[in-house]
């Protein structure tokens, strides 16, 4: 007298199997690491930015490849080892191994120390702030009406952003110091 022996119900179908291969026929199953492997696959190579490194980069090689071949050190932990090892109280001196790294002829050390020695940033008494041409257009304007009255600034109808005085005083000053001041400058002149 089990559940399984009897007769179905009149009218009812046992078709439990069914209803998943319709709901699998619907909705096909969506591979969700293809498009992550074509954006990996399609994914700019790392290209440095420096003019000197710029032109010793081969494209076919590693990141760390690369980095080799111009005669520096990847993983400054393994081209340097920690000469002491503390195992408890005792301190173990052990011999330093010179690992004398294979710097090839195309080393670019000196060419990296003689332009970190050049000066830059503020020692050249130009020092530019990043800005948005956008930000850039708005403070000239702003500042070309207004002078230096912020409050009156802060209440322009151009201020869409809604920027306090003390958000476009520090604003002003910043675009002062940006380059963009500095080409209106040179354009008046």
């Amino acid at each position: 007298n089990l559940a399984w022996d009897r007769e179905p119900a009149r009218g009812a179908r046992c078709v439990m199997a069914g209803v998943r291969r319709r709901n699998s026929r619907r909705k096909p199953k969506v591979n969700t690491t293809k498009p992550g492997q074509k954006a990996k696959k399609n994914r700019r190579k790392t290209f440095p930015q420096m003019e000197i490194v710029k032109e010793r980069w081969d494209l076919s090689k590693s990141v760390r490849q690369n980095i080799e071949d111009l005669g520096l050190a990847f993983d400054p932990n393994v081209s340097i080892p920690i000469p002491k090892q503390i195992t408890g109280l005792n301190v173990v001196e052990e011999p330093v191994q010179s690992q004398e790294s294979v710097v090839k002829s195309a080393s670019i050390i000196p060419e990296l120390e003689a332009l970190s020695k050049q000066p830059h940033g503020a020692e050249t008494g130009k020092v530019f702030t990043l800005m948005s041409r956008s930000d850039a257009t708005f403070l000239a304007t702003m500042i070309a009406t207004y002078n230096e009255d912020y409050e009156k600034m802060s209440r322009d109808k151009l201020n869409h952003k809604q920027l306090t005085s003390g958000q476009l005083k520090r604003k002003c000053q910043q675009f002062l110091k940006s380059k963009y001041f500095q080409e209106a400058q040179e354009l008046n002149t």
